[in-house]
């Protein structure tokens, strides 16, 4: 996993699905067992207070097996994380949300994963 984070470009009031292939500090793809918890926050336009904290369930979002369904089109390899931000979370166009995962491990360090999505507007709702 790239410490860099991965860039999207959606609509406004639009979910996302956030997908990537994630190893632990030891080098090797996470499982759910070595995932205590998830935290997401989401914040807009560079600012420094989440303006959204959805819960993610670690049982619904981590994949003790790497998956290659037809979502993923990076690699032939897979990924073994996958969580749908809600659209709500999304409501301002023309704006930049970055969306933080910090994910508890069990026995390594924590990580991050990050996504910055920009958000187009929609001018006919």
């Amino acid at each position: 996993m790239s410490s860099t984070p991965t860039l999207a470009t959606i609509y406004e009031d639009t979910a996302i699905t956030c997908m990537a292939r994630i190893q632990g500090d030891d080098a090797v793809n996470i499982t759910q067992s070595d995932v205590t918890s998830i935290t997401l926050k989401t914040f807009i336009n560079y600012g420094t207070t989440a303006t959204s904290t959805p819960a993610v369930v670690v049982a619904d979002s981590v994949f003790d097996a790497l998956q290659t369904d037809a979502r993923w089109t990076k690699d032939a390899t897979g990924y073994n994380f996958r969580y749908q931000i809600p659209s709500t979370t999304f409501d301002t166009g023309d704006s930049t949300y970055r969306c933080e995962f910090l994910f508890d491990m069990a026995s390594q360090p924590d990580l991050f994963v990050i996504f910055s999505v920009d958000t187009v507007e929609v001018l006919s709702t």
